[in-house]
């Protein structure tokens, strides 16, 4: 049954990664996403940080997986329970309107993958997820 849930795990990271590589995560709308508007800093951003990468670590379990007929190893797993309620910061723009920011960063990854539960956007609302240099 592990393997099992594994090999779902996998294939479902899998299969997120070649969905965002082969598509553009977003809809462009031109311009900056909302949270860059009207000249707010990144600086305020509350950040969360994940600890770094133990690449030789990592090397040697996906090879012993690998020997086990499992899939090549993506990525590691990093569950978190960040919502609206408990992290990041609310910022007001001039014409009334709420966004929502947060800064996810993990030291020596190579790329962020971030998966989603219980999700759930309102009537009119955007969903922007950007990189270090601003763009999707």
């Amino acid at each position: 049954m592990t393997n099992r849930i594994n090999l779902t795990t996998y294939l479902l990271i899998i299969f997120t990664f070649l969905i965002f590589t082969s598509i553009d995560a977003q809809i462009g709308e031109g311009g900056n996403p909302w949270g860059l508007k009207e000249g707010n800093s990144v600086s305020n951003i509350p950040t969360k940080a994940f600890r770094g990468l133990d690449h030789a670590a990592l090397t040697a379990l996906s090879k012993q997986e690998e020997a086990q007929g499992l899939p090549p190893r993506f990525g590691e797993l990093r569950p978190a329970n960040y919502n609206l309620n408990n992290t990041g910061i609310w910022n007001s723009l001039s014409n009334g309107d709420r966004v929502w920011q947060l800064k996810i960063k993990s030291s020596g990854a190579t790329s962020i993958n971030l998966l989603y539960n219980d999700f759930y956007l309102p009537e009119g609302a955007k969903f922007f997820v950007y990189g270090w240099n601003k763009k999707s």
